[in-house]
């Protein structure tokens, strides 16, 4: 009679979108995308809960749309990304940038504050939200960087390279 009810709660325990797998499971390569770098995302898994305040990363597969490789984002932040987002071109940011540091303070920021007052994120994390479901996407060997995605948009005059020439 036990091994059916253990079975049965291990594929329960299975079905959980929940879980968690550690960091450790991940090919971390701080130079799989570069600053800005423009991406699409084919996968996302948030987690269950507050990625910041329940100390994990959000799971993020995209496509550099530079060099067509397959990256695994680790997010310490949920990007609240919708199946209709798949189609957006967003910018690949690390954890040094200040948009990290806003979108991982956001509790701590306050409009009034100095900008580089706000705090450097403590990224120490060990599990990574995981949906076996998943499985077949999620378990790869593409290299992993930690960091977070936006839409970077540059405003201002642009800079006439052509100014000042003699030709």
């Amino acid at each position: 009679m036990k091994k059916p009810l253990l079975f049965s709660l291990l594929l329960l325990a299975a079905c959980n979108p929940g879980r968690f797998r550690p960091i450790s499971d991940f090919r971390i390569n701080p130079k799989a995308l570069h600053e800005e770098e423009p991406v699409k995302v084919i996968y996302y898994n948030p987690g269950l809960g507050n990625p910041t305040k329940d100390r994990y990363f959000s799971h993020i597969i995209v496509v550099s749309q530079e060099t067509r490789d397959t990256v695994n984002v680790l997010a310490g932040v949920d990007h609240g990304l919708t199946e209709a987002d798949k189609e957006k071109v967003y910018n690949f940011g690390g954890p040094g940038t200040l948009t990290y540091r806003l979108l991982f303070a956001e509790d701590q920021y306050s409009p009034d504050m100095d900008i580089n007052q706000v705090p450097e994120p403590v990224l120490d994390f060990k599990k990574v939200a995981y949906n076996p479901q998943h499985q077949g996407s999620v378990r790869n060997n593409h290299p992993a960087i930690i960091g977070s995605l936006g839409i970077v948009t540059h405003t201002g005059t642009p800079i006439d390279s052509s100014a000042g020439s003699t030709q």
